[in-house]
């Protein structure tokens, strides 16, 4: 009897070390998994459509100044409406603490018109219109920026949650290949954005609409031509619609 406990003693002590070992595996597995879930439960992925309306501007440019003020030209501009996509990436730890990750393009084309005709590069005859890119500038926007982001409370039974949010990054503007980009050169502007929005879950948590207002600020881009650089600030208005998917 006494050699059969110590034989037993023998299996059991391995069989329950080895047990205890699968158990604290499975334990960290499951700790690894659920802060895993965790994490990918505060990201959502969002696809809108855009409308992109950009405001006019109006300065002087002094490329054929040698420094003759004289030569000055007064460029007054106004952009074509563009449609575009906008994609972004959200990171929510709370609703007060958030951040996002935006890329969107659309094509327009901007006129550079100048505001008198007897700057040599016009005449009274051919007005209007009197421009000075024939056709105008046409371009792709692309902008990718990253920005801070806040929700607030739930405002009805279908759980519509307002949000907003400030951010920074960059726009290049790429003339197009065909058209009135010919000639001209790609050009990156510093741009800053606020958008203020509405988003709510549609049949499911993990799938919901995002209706917003956005607003970004940039300077004009000129395409790298002297004759067309006025140094102005300018902005567009981009109301988009569109769907987010949640882990």
């Amino acid at each position: 009897m006494w050699n059969e406990s110590r034989r037993t003693t023998r299996w059991a002590l391995p069989l329950c070390f080895t047990a205890s070992l699968l158990a604290r595996t499975a334990q960290g597995q499951a700790q690894v998994e659920t802060k895993l879930n965790q994490q990918l439960h505060r990201l959502d992925l969002g696809v809108s459509v855009i409308e992109v309306v950009t405001g006019n501007t109006s300065g002087t440019s002094y490329a054929n100044s040698t420094p003759k003020p004289a030569e000055a030209q007064t460029l007054n501009t106004d952009a074509t409406n563009g449609t575009g996509g906008l994609v972004q990436l959200r990171y929510t730890k709370s609703p007060l603490l958030g951040a996002e990750f935006n890329y969107s393009f659309a094509r327009y084309t901007t006129n550079f018109n100048p505001a008198s005709p007897s700057n040599g590069l016009c005449s009274v005859t051919n007005r209007p219109p009197c421009v000075v890119v024939p056709g105008g500038v046409q371009a792709n926007a692309n902008e990718a920026t990253v920005g801070y982001v806040a929700h607030g409370p739930e405002l009805t039974s279908f759980g519509l949650k307002p949000f907003g949010a400030v951010g920074a990054g960059s726009t290049v503007f790429t003339p197009t290949l065909n058209g009135g980009g010919q000639g001209f050169y790609k050009q990156a502007r510093l741009t800053y954005y606020y958008a203020l929005g509405v988003e709510a879950p549609l049949l499911t948590s993990h799938f919901g609409l995002r209706a917003q207002f956005r607003q970004s600020f940039y300077l004009l881009p000129d395409f790298t031509a002297n004759f067309l650089t006025i140094k102005q600030r300018t902005s567009s208005l981009e109301p988009s619609f569109g769907f987010y998917l949640h882990y």
